[in-house]
């Protein structure tokens, strides 16, 4: 039984509270069935109190039990009774009920016989007897009379008649002592069961839980990489996938301010991954957030690099800057120019070999890779090379002086024939002075086997040297200026739709670039003709 204060709490709950039933048990753990509670709020709702715990058993009061006993008799069924008045709990306690009421009057309640006929007839106050059934129905059917007579048999006025009591032997406490250490020791054994289960289950909890974590942690782990090699591809110009460990430290800085603001990963992870220190971070940031004192070099050097045919390595870039009057490191034109990523294009040569025999005997070779010439108009090398372009072929002879590497005079044919090298020959002689009698080196071109061509270098007073048979590097000097055209400005560039008239005029206004603008190292920094100027070899422009 629970205490009146005990009940009224749960009933408020509810209907105050606006709990529902299940809830106020689980929160006040009682009672233990949901009927009980719900016949509680019942009492409670038709008599606006509950009742105290004294006279009442079972839960029940016995006038409780007197009006479901009387409903009973007036319908005579058990379910319909319980359902009609929500309670008792179960038919066996109705049943116990109706049992009683027989008993006090000395009679069994008969298995299939209504509990109506087992029960005596009182008597009226006029003497006159007055069925029990009759009487519990005319109280039954006002429910505000007091159902005095049932009242009086459950409260003992007639004492019923029950079994006396047997008092317990000492075998009878013995088995029961028995009975209750076998039960004790069963609890431990399921106590101790479910202890093994619990701590179990906690361990596989444990693993579950770390595995878990293992996965988050490896997930945001991939989350942070891509992340970084996105913004490095975005923001930085970086290949997806080079390795973030191979940016510079100004690039990780990058990266990692837009992780942390963008995504906000925490910067701690960052360094991690792009293997960078905490102190480098932090200064790399001051950098970049006090501006690149570099912009306007940075802007100049773009502009040389541009105007001569993307050519510049940054040796040439800096020599520049240097004519223009801007002192400047060499290391800071280099870094500049990779990150800005200023690189010429550079294809290595193939081997490639015309060589088809030999006409007449061949020259011996004078040169002898002594490239190096004490003044101007002493030796000569010459060459063709080939252009392939959709239109079709285009060759380019060229004869350079030893000297200072400048161009004498070249020559453009779509074939590689005897007027391409004689015409080129002539416009030599005339930049030539008379006195001058220099050694023209070749390889062994059929063109410089022709009679054409003997006849004029014989003519000229001209000396003939050739290289040994398939020995590209008795050429050396003539190759290496194919080379490094080729790579200024044929390799790597786009010519279709190029006409033959626009590929030769850019060749010839490369040529003279060449000649007049292009920084050589080995002359100071100096073109061919600036550096001849400064000898005083040529008049002042």
């Amino acid at each position: 039984m629970y205490s009146y204060e005990k009940r009224m709490k749960a009933v408020l709950l509810h209907r105050d509270a606006g709990m529902g039933l299940k809830k106020v048990m689980k929160t006040l753990g009682y009672p233990r069935d949901i009927k009980v509670l719900r016949q509680w709020c019942r009492e409670y709702q038709s008599s606006g109190t509950l009742h105290s715990i004294e006279g009442y058993a079972e839960g029940y009061s016995p006038k409780q039990k007197a009006i479901a006993v009387a409903y009973y008799w007036r319908n005579g069924d058990l379910k319909r009774t319980r359902a009609e008045l929500g309670y008792p709990t179960t038919t066996l306690a109705l049943k116990r009920w109706i049992e009683e009421i027989a008993v006090l009057e000395n009679k069994r309640l008969q298995s299939g016989h209504n509990p109506v006929k087992c029960v005596q007839e009182p008597q009226t106050e006029a003497g006159n007897t007055l069925p029990i059934q009759e009487n519990l129905l005319v109280q039954a059917a006002d429910p505000h009379k007091d159902p005095a007579f049932l009242m009086k048999l459950l409260q003992g006025r007639l004492t019923p008649m029950t079994k006396k009591k047997q008092e317990p032997t000492t075998a009878s406490l013995l088995q029961e002592k028995e009975e209750l250490v076998r039960a004790i020791e069963a609890l431990r054994k399921d106590e101790e069961t479910l202890r093994k289960q619990k701590e179990e289950a906690e361990e596989k909890v444990k693993v579950l839980e770390n595995n878990l974590e293992k996965l988050s942690k490896q997930t945001r782990d991939q989350e942070l990489e891509y992340r970084a090699l996105e913004i490095a591809s975005a923001l930085i110009k970086k290949d997806g996938g080079v390795s973030l460990k191979d940016l510079t430290n100004r690039e990780k800085a990058i990266v990692i301010d837009a992780l942390c603001t963008k995504y906000e990963f925490p910067l701690k992870r960052c360094l991690q991954l792009l293997a960078l220190s905490k102190s480098s971070y932090y200064y790399q940031r001051r950098v970049l957030l006090a501006g690149d004192k570099y912009a306007e070099l940075r802007k100049e050097i773009k502009e040389i690099f541009e105007n001569n045919f993307n050519a510049y390595g940054y040796r040439r870039i800096w020599k520049a800057l240097r004519n223009n009057g801007k002192i400047v490191s060499e290391k800071v034109v280099q870094r500049i120019m990779k990150e800005d990523q200023l690189v010429p294009y550079f294809k290595r040569r193939k081997k490639y070999s015309s060589y088809e025999g030999e006409p007449t005997p061949a020259v011996s070779n004078v040169i002898e890779r002594n490239f190096n010439a004490d003044k101007p108009n002493e030796k000569f090398l010459t060459d063709i090379t080939e252009f392939n372009l959709t239109f079709g072929k285009l060759y380019l002879s060229v004869l350079i002086d030893c000297f200072d590497g400048m161009l004498v005079s070249w020559g453009l044919s779509t074939s590689p024939n005897a007027k391409l090298v004689n015409t080129m020959l002539d416009d030599a002689k005339k930049l030539v002075n008379e006195d001058d009698h220099p050694t023209v080196h070749s390889d062994r071109g059929i063109q410089y086997f022709w009679q054409s061509w003997r006849n004029r270098m014989n003519e000229f007073g001209w000396t003939r040297s050739m290289s040994k048979k398939g020995c590209s590097p008795d050429n050396a000097a003539c190759e290496g200026f194919f080379g490094r055209m080729k790579n200024e400005i044929f390799y790597g560039r786009d010519w279709q739709g190029v006409s033959l008239a626009e590929f030769k005029a850019l060749i010839n206004r490369y040529l003279h670039w060449y000649n007049e603008d292009r920084i050589k190292m080995s002359l100071g920094g100096m073109s061919p003709i600036q550096y001849r100027i400064s000898l005083g070899l040529l008049p002042t422009k």
